[in-house]
């Protein structure tokens, strides 16, 4: 493919050329993001963690005792992997990752449940672990609660109370819960979608720096004006379409791997999550033509596209409610792509909302595309055409 001479398709001819004759292009555009998805995909393809080992301290001895314990055995999260004499024990086991929590039963449990007593179940669990610390106490807490109840209820009756109006003794109000979206609590269907965006968001940005920059540490910026009859507009838009397209086809695998690998179901509208990927990826294009606008510097501009999007995911909301963080959080979220494309994907992938509540985060995606083009297109075509600024690295 050559292209008509100062034409787009001339100036993909040459990207083109120049990417097939170094390996460096091929691995940033290709490899390195499949190879991330395919390693992520492979890492919570568990879904949501189960059998989470916990060490049992019973001091009781005691039929009831046992029961609780072979009924958090019998749960999803817990399983009692360590028996212990000492709570101390149970901290070291803890301490070196065997354990992630420790359940300690009082001694003299039993009798005083019957004695009408309210003996305490101590449980010990690492927090820094959030995920399985939350899976183990909500398992342990539901095991205890149910214990509680039928003791109750089986006390109640023994004193003449007929069944139902024991149980409705044992629990006058009930909460009935709906859980809307991810109702199994899988770990895949929370995690998956958000962290391959982000790194895409990571390999584009970083991509389209180093493909635009080198033409800076290289000299050749002049030369690719040249083949763009001296418009920047022809030549940035020539450099980057192929990249664009690779980008796109590997935003339409990450989506393959949500919804098809996971099978996570799609409640909202398909087209408008595959726009805004192709936005998405305007969008940080763009934002790589205003970093090199800025700092026509390649090891600087590279630098800093590192220290913008690395952190990205903390600052999106998405783990952390936006409206709960600092001043300075809510700043660097609102300067994040990342946060207005998962506003929509969330939307349509698994809210199932109106194509309308998605406008507006849509709508800042498309201004984040045409930032950096029209604030910095000029810029770019000054310092590929001044020799002061080739060769810096």
């Amino acid at each position: 493919m050559k292209g008509r001479p100062g034409g787009v398709w001339s100036v993909v001819a040459r990207e083109c050329r120049r990417a097939t004759s170094r390996p460096l292009y091929g691995l940033l555009a290709i490899v390195f993001p499949l190879a991330t998805f395919g390693v992520l995909a492979s890492l919570f393809s568990a879904g949501k963690p189960v059998e989470l080992p916990v060490a049992v301290c019973d001091r009781d001895h005691s039929a009831l005792s046992r029961k609780l314990v072979r009924m958090m055995d019998a749960t999803q999260a817990i399983r009692v992997a360590h028996r212990v004499n000492d709570p101390l024990q149970g901290r070291t086991l803890i301490e070196s990752n065997e354990a992630y929590a420790l359940i300690l039963i009082p001694e003299k449990m039993e009798r005083d449940v019957y004695a009408g007593k309210s003996p305490k179940i101590v449980g010990y669990y690492n927090n820094q672990y959030l995920l399985p610390a939350g899976l183990v106490a909500r398992d342990m807490q539901t095991v205890v609660a149910a214990v509680s109840a039928g003791i109750n209820v089986k006390t109640r009756q023994k004193k003449g109370e007929p069944l139902q109006a024991a149980m409705e003794r044992v629990s006058p109000v009930a909460v009935d819960h709906h859980t809307l979206f991810n109702p199994t609590a899988n770990n895949a269907y929370y995690l998956v979608p958000l962290v391959l965006p982000n790194m895409l968001q990571i390999f584009v940005l970083l991509t389209t720096v180093f493909v635009l920059g080198i033409e800076l540490r290289e000299g050749t910026g002049r030369e690719l004006l040249e083949r763009a009859g001296g418009s920047i507009v022809v030549a940035v838009a020539g450099k980057l379409l192929p990249y664009t397209i690779l980008f796109f086809l590997m935003a339409n695998v990450a989506n393959a791997f949500v919804f098809l690998y996971f099978g996570i179901p799609v409640q909202g509208s398909v087209r408008m999550i595959t726009a805004a990927y192709f936005v998405y990826i305007l969008a940080y294009q763009s934002l790589a033509i205003l970093l090199l606008g800025i700092f026509p510097n390649f090891r600087m501009a590279l630098s800093l596209a590192g220290i913008y999007c690395s952190p990205a995911l903390a600052f999106t909301g998405a783990t952390f409610p936006v409206v709960a963080m600092p001043l300075f959080g809510r700043i660097w979220s609102s300067i994040l792509p990342m946060t207005y494309f998962f506003q929509v994907f969330i939307d349509q992938a698994f809210r199932g909302a109106p194509v309308r509540i998605s406008l507006y985060p849509a709508a800042v995606l498309c201004l984040f595309a045409l930032l950096g083009p029209a604030l910095m297109l000029w810029r770019l075509k000054q310092v590929y055409s001044d020799e002061r600024y080739w060769g810096r690295t």
